[in-house]
C-alpha cells in the first residue's frame, strides 16, 4: 500500500526535458567516473536516441582541477563509453586504444564505463517507448564531474581545491554552445555517487549522520542554485543518489552515511534513492564495466518513473520492526512485490548469505538469527536464537554480518535495455564470465537499501 500511495503521487516541482539540451550532471568519488570500468562497453548506442556527451567522453580530459576540459574540444558529440589513459596531466586522459585496454594490469585504476552512460540509455529507451516516438530532437547531454579519492568536503562549493566548479565550467559551455545556437538548455538531473571516503575517519572528513547529511544538504542545494542560474530555468533538477555501501560500509558509525543518504530523500520529494550499490558486479571496491552499466539501468529506470511518468520512486525500505520475545518482523515498503531472496554479486560471485544480510545486535551483544522468512508480500520473521535484552536493532547490509552487502529484493520485471557482456581478450577479467548473465539482460529487482533500525518491542 505505501508503494502504490507513492507510485500515484504526481511531482510537477522538477523540471523536465523540454530544453534543446537537457543536461544530466553527474559528481561523486572514483564510483561516479568510472574508475576501472574497462573494458568499455557501450561503444554503440544507436543514434537515434540522441543521448550525448560534451567532447569525446563524459569525463573532461583532467581527472581533477577546477575546471571541465573536454577531451578533443567542447562539442556537442553521441554518447559513448570510452577508457581514457592516467598519465599525468596536461598529457593524459586520451582515449586509450582497445588493444591497450586488453594489456592493461589487473587492478589498474583506468576510468571506462560510467553509470551516466547506462542511465541516459535506459532513460531515453523508455521515455521514447512511453512516448511512442522513435526519436527526440531534444538532447540529453551527460557531463561527468567526479574526481576520485574525495571526501564530500572535498567536493564542495568553496573548498580550495576547487572541484565543484567543475560543474559550473561544464554547464558554463553547454549554455555557450546553445546560446551561439539560438538553442535553450536545462539541467534535467544531478545524479550523485559517493562519499564512502566519508566512513573512513582517517580520511578527515565527516562521518556523523547528521553532520554528513548537512553537507551532502547544501551539495545539492548549491549545485540547483549555481547550475539553474546559468541556464536560466525555474524548475529544479531531480537529483538521484545511490546508497553508500558494500565493502565501503562501516558498522562503527552506525551506517551513518548510508542512513544520511535516505534520510535526505525521505525529506525532500525531489531526492530519490535509485539503488543501493552492493547488488551489481565488482572489482572489489570498484564496479567492473557490467557492474557500472547495470547499476547505470537502475539509474535510467528511476529518472524515467520519476521526471516521464513524475512518480514519487522510493527504493525497497524497511517500514517497521517489531519483536516479541525471539520473532523479529520487519515490515517493508516494496514497490514490485512480492519479496524475494536473491543472490548479489561480490566480485563476480553470486552470494547468499545464511541470514540473507541481516543481523540483530542488543545490549549484549550479537543475537544469534537462525532462520529468516518472507512470510507475505512486505514482510520478513526473522527467528533469534536467544532471548533479547534492553534495545533491539535490526540491521540489514551491514560491515560485521555481510560485508556490505544483502539478498532482499523485489520483483520488478523491468527488462534493461543492455545485456551482460563478455568479451573474451578485451581486458575483462575472466571471472565476470557469468553464465547466468552473459548475454541476457540485466536483472533489475530493486535490492534493499541498507538500515538499522530499532525493534519497537510488543
Amino acid at each position: 500500500a505505501a508503494a502504490a500511495a507513492a507510485r500515484d503521487e504526481i511531482n510537477t516541482r522538477i523540471a523536465r526535458p523540454v530544453y534543446d539540451y537537457n543536461i544530466l550532471i553527474t559528481d561523486g568519488q572514483s564510483l561516479s567516473n568510472g574508475t576501472e570500468g574497462w573494458a568499455a562497453l557501450s561503444k554503440d548506442i544507436r543514434a537515434t536516441l540522441n543521448i550525448n556527451m560534451l567532447g569525446d567522453s563524459v569525463r573532461p580530459k583532467n581527472e581533477n582541477g577546477s575546471t571541465f576540459t573536454p577531451l578533443n574540444g567542447a562539442e556537442i558529440r553521441s554518447a559513448r563509453a570510452v577508457v581514457q589513459d592516467l598519465i599525468a596531466p596536461p598529457d593524459g586522459g586520451n582515449l586509450m586504444t582497445d588493444e591497450a585496454v586488453a594489456a592493461l594490469p589487473r587492478g589498474a585504476n583506468n576510468f571506462g564505463e560510467t553509470v551516466d552512460i547506462g542511465a541516459m540509455w535506459m532513460w531515453r529507451e523508455m521515455q521514447l517507448q512511453f512516448r511512442g516516438v522513435v526519436t527526440d530532437e531534444r538532447k540529453i547531454v551527460a557531463v561527468n564531474c567526479g574526481v576520485g579519492g574525495q571526501i564530500i568536503e572535498h567536493l564542495s562549493k568553496g573548498h580550495s581545491w576547487g572541484f565543484y566548479n567543475r560543474i559550473i565550467s561544464a554547464v558554463t559551455q553547454i549554455k555557450a554552445i546553445a546560446d551561439a545556437e539560438g538553442k535553450t538548455c536545462g539541467v534535467v538531473g544531478f545524479l550523485y555517487l559517493g562519499n564512502e571516503y566519508n566512513y573512513d575517519s582517517t580520511k578527515g572528513g565527516a562521518t556523523d549522520r547528521a553532520e554528513y547529511r548537512a553537507l551532502l544538504r547544501k551539495l545539492i542545494d548549491d549545485v540547483i542554485t549555481d547550475t539553474t542560474a546559468i541556464t536560466g530555468q525555474t524548475e529544479p533538477p531531480l537529483t538521484v543518489l545511490y546508497q553508500t555501501s558494500g565493502s565501503w560500509t562501516r558498522d562503527s558509525t552506525n551506517m551513518s552515511i548510508g542512513e544520511a543518504q535516505l534520510d535526505i530523500c525521505a525529506a525532500d520529494a525531489n531526492v530519490m534513492m535509485a539503488s543501493p550499490a552492493y547488488a551489481v558486479t565488482d572489482k572489489g571496491g570498484h564496479l567492473d564495466a557490467n557492474g557500472y552499466r547495470w547499476l547505470g539501468m537502475q539509474f535510467g529506470k528511476v529518472l524515467h518513473r520519476a521526471i516521464d511518468r513524475r512518480q514519487n520512486w522510493r527504493p525497497l525500505q524497511p517500514l517497521s520492526v517489531t519483536l516479541s520475545g525471539t520473532f523479529l518482523r520487519a515490515d517493508f515498503l516494496v514497490w514490485s512485490p512480492p519479496l524475494q531472496f536473491r543472490a548479489c554479486y561480490v566480485g563476480s560471485s553470486p552470494t547468499t548469505y545464511a541470514a540473507k544480510g541481516f543481523r540483530v545486535t542488543d545490549d549484549a551483544g550479537d543475537v544469534p538469527v537462525t532462520r529468516v522468512d518472507i512470510v507475505a508480500d512486505t514482510v520478513v520473521d526473522i527467528t533469534l536464537g536467544r532471548e533479547t535484552t534492553g534495545d533491539v536493532y535490526l540491521w540489514y547490509a551491514s560491515q560485521t554480518g555481510s560485508n556490505g552487502n544483502g539478498n532482499l529484493f523485489d520483483s520488478d520485471t523491468t527488462v534493461a535495455v543492455a545485456n551482460y557482456e563478455f568479451h573474451e581478450g578485451t581486458g575483462q577479467y575472466p571471472e565476470s564470465n557469468i553464465p547466468e548473465l552473459v548475454n541476457r539482460p540485466y536483472p533489475l529487482n530493486n535490492p534493499c537499501v541498507a538500515f538499522r533500525r530499532q525493534a519497537i518491542i510488543i
